[in-house]
């Protein structure tokens, strides 16, 4: 039988890593052209034969990228997985479908485009409430389960990600400020500093993990 092949630390970091960064940008390009065709469809209120075809398959890609990261961040484990990774796994999985598909929600309510995932443009009172709900209930509940289903380690990897994190929003938020104050950058948008705090801290906990 053919041993199961293994990884150092420092290559399983830089291979997971790389799943991570390459397949959310993969997966963004592809929910940006799936919620474009989806709102040009809504827009039109015709489906063709064309259509059906289509969607489905943007839809199959989607779910193939998902399986592919999963799949390909299981095969690399260096010891046998423990229950708790597994739960662990299961609750990042279940936040990645949801994300991806509350995306999409919003990229086809805002007019449909990768840009329009963080657009400032105004929005309907009805959307927001739905926005703010999913965002205090659903977001919470998921981030809840999945931290009383990791171990210790990746636990205080976590908090450890937090407080990077939270350093970097205390030096990036008033140099950002005052820079535009200065002229010298656009103003601030809340949601570009929460997509970079939000990168270090993922990047940072990832580092933490697997080394």
């Amino acid at each position: 039988m053919t041993e199961p092949k293994t990884y150092s630390r420092a290559s399983l970091t830089l291979r997971n890593g790389l799943i991570a960064i390459i397949g959310f940008f993969i997966l963004i390009f592809m929910t940006g052209i799936l919620a474009g065709y989806l709102s040009e469809v809504i827009e039109n209120k015709e489906i063709f034969g064309v259509d059906i075809v289509i969607i489905p398959v943007i839809l199959f890609l989607l779910a193939g990228i998902v399986l592919s990261m999963i799949k390909l961040w299981r095969v690399q484990a260096v010891e046998p997985i423990a229950k708790s990774t597994k739960k662990a796994r299961y609750w990042i999985s279940v936040g990645l479908a949801f994300g991806v598909a509350l995306g999409i929600f919003f990229a086809i309510i805002g007019g449909g485009g990768p840009d329009k995932l963080l657009s400032n443009q105004p929005v309907s009172p009805t959307l927001a409430i739905v926005g703010i709900a999913i965002w205090l209930t659903v977001v919470p509940f998921g981030t809840w389960a999945w931290w009383r289903s990791v171990d210790e380690h990746e636990a205080t990897a976590y908090r450890d990600g937090a407080m990077v994190a939270a350093h970097a929003y205390l030096f990036i938020a008033p140099t950002w400020w005052l820079a535009a104050r200065a002229g010298w950058v656009q103003t601030q948008d809340p949601m570009i500093i929460l997509l970079i705090v939000s990168a270090i801290w993922s990047a940072f906990w990832l580092y933490r993990k697997y080394t």
